[in-house]
């Protein structure tokens, strides 16, 4: 039988290492930016997610098209649909977990040695997964 929470987790788990060395990176433009008062840090990350959108979602979209009619979870479309639109979501909560372990942490090592480590916390939190995390 196909794990079903397989997706889940992997689009869970990939915007989270995307973005968590992403704020590092880009801070010095940032903290440039803001200095000289060109804008915001709420229209730069609102402007980061909405031009970053449609190839973040590309990715979950193409995979979850392939992994939910192989495995014949469920035939009818509206399932579908709905199961896409929560995929989705979860996608951008990974993109946001990730966006935050960025910003609070600087350094990018400890970044995501400490998205691991929560990462793992998460899995095991899971009922699926609690007889993996002895």
């Amino acid at each position: 039988m196909v794990n079903a929470a397989y997706p889940h987790a992997d689009n869970r788990f990939i915007p989270i290492w995307s973005h968590n060395s992403a704020v590092p990176l880009e801070r010095k433009v940032l903290q440039k930016e803001r200095a000289s008062g060109s804008y915001h840090l709420s229209a730069y990350l609102l402007a980061k997610t909405v031009s970053e959108a449609p190839i973040k979602l590309l990715l979950p979209t193409v995979f979850f098209l392939i992994f939910y009619w192989m495995s014949n979870l469920n035939p009818y479309f509206g399932a579908f649909i709905s199961t896409l639109l929560l995929q989705l979501l979860v996608a951008f909560a990974g993109e946001s977990i990730g966006l935050l372990i960025g910003v609070t942490i600087y350094d990018v090592k400890v970044a995501m040695t400490g998205a691991a480590r929560g990462l793992r916390v998460l899995m095991c939190s899971n009922s699926r997964h609690e007889t993996h995390c002895a």
